[in-house]
């Protein structure tokens, strides 16, 4: 009788100490509190601080073994309950934060848009976009607008319309007579 094909259990990967876990634990409030983590990795290190599997935490924080693993994969679409759940056990909270590409819209328009008096009509960054404003203003009020420039720190004065003189009726053309064919 010949034997048949042995199997042999594929090795546990360790998991972390207990100072390795601590240290993880620091370093997961540490870029939260810098904002520099997402979602994903965040529910991540928190079930590898918690050595669990994804089943096992599912459980421990009692929402769905699939939702953990959706979020994981950065498919998921939970609800703020849910989130509310796993995030609980480390207490952290879902918040809302400026994304790091839009950091630096807190720089204000190049092309601010006022009226002569000051009140602020608008803001651009591209001056046909300012002009467009400002004429718009000027010809519904009739009066001036300013737009300045922070960069160069100068003020162009948009000023209304001008009237235009009424048209004089202008008698009609005589045309000139058909000549009959014949």
């Amino acid at each position: 009788m010949t034997a048949g094909p042995t199997f042999t259990a594929a090795p546990r990967r360790k998991s972390p100490s207990v100072d390795a876990r601590a240290d993880l634990r620091t370093e997961l409030f540490e870029r939260v509190a810098r904002g520099e983590v997402t979602l994903v990795e965040a529910v991540r290190l928190m079930r590898k601080i918690a050595k669990k599997t994804q089943r096992d935490f599912a459980a421990m924080v009692g929402v769905a073994p699939r939702v953990l693993m959706d979020l994981e994969r950065g498919v998921g679409n939970p609800t703020l309950e849910t989130l509310s759940r796993i995030l609980a056990p480390f207490g952290l909270e879902v918040g809302v934060r400026r994304k790091a590409s839009q950091a630096l819209l807190l720089v204000p328009p190049r092309y601010r848009v006022v009226t002569a008096e000051g009140a602020r009509l608008g803001e651009a960054e591209i001056w046909r976009e300012a002009m467009a404003i400002a004429r718009h203003h000027a010809k519904t009020t009739g009066r001036e607008s300013h737009i300045r420039d922070s960069k160069k720190a100068a003020v162009t004065v948009v000023p209304p319309p001008r009237p235009r003189a009424p048209r004089q009726a202008t008698p009609p053309r005589k045309l000139p007579a058909r000549k009959r064919a014949r």
